[in-house]
């Protein structure tokens, strides 16, 4: 089953968390579980959070990247720079400002919807992508 690690803004966890899509791969963003809408957005709670994430994108085998109109990604630009260092492939929903040149990176695919996503990573998880 192909791993995937989801980066996001933190309201979205609840989106990602209730089964509903990415279903069928096994999602390891532990901010997900642990700390979208738990844990505050506090210094202590942070370093543990940020050590997490990038362990997760560490044993990810694609990150797809999700932000909607208006949003503005910090946290999930570093973890995509983190999954490029790592020779992951990434998956980016939608058109976005924050999308810089590096959108252009040969492991970068970028689609216009969640299940666009969903199928390219499925065509990955057959070595067919």
């Amino acid at each position: 089953m192909l791993k995937i690690y989801i980066a996001s803004k933190f309201k979205h966890g609840e989106r990602w968390n209730n089964g509903l899509e990415f279903s069928r791969f096994d999602l390891v963003s532990r901010w997900i579980t642990h700390y979208a809408g738990q844990v505050p957005d506090e210094p202590q709670f942070c370093k543990i959070g940020w050590i997490h994430d990038l362990e997760d994108v560490a044993r990810a085998d694609a990150l797809v990247v999700y932000a909607e109109s208006g949003e503005h990604l910090c946290g999930a630009l570093v973890e995509v720079g983190a999954a490029l260092a790592l020779g992951k492939h990434v998956v980016l929903v939608g058109e976005h400002p924050d999308w810089g040149t590096w959108q252009y990176h040969p492991l970068v695919h970028k689609v216009l919807t969640v299940d666009a996503a969903e199928q390219i990573l499925e065509c990955m998880e057959w070595g067919k992508y």
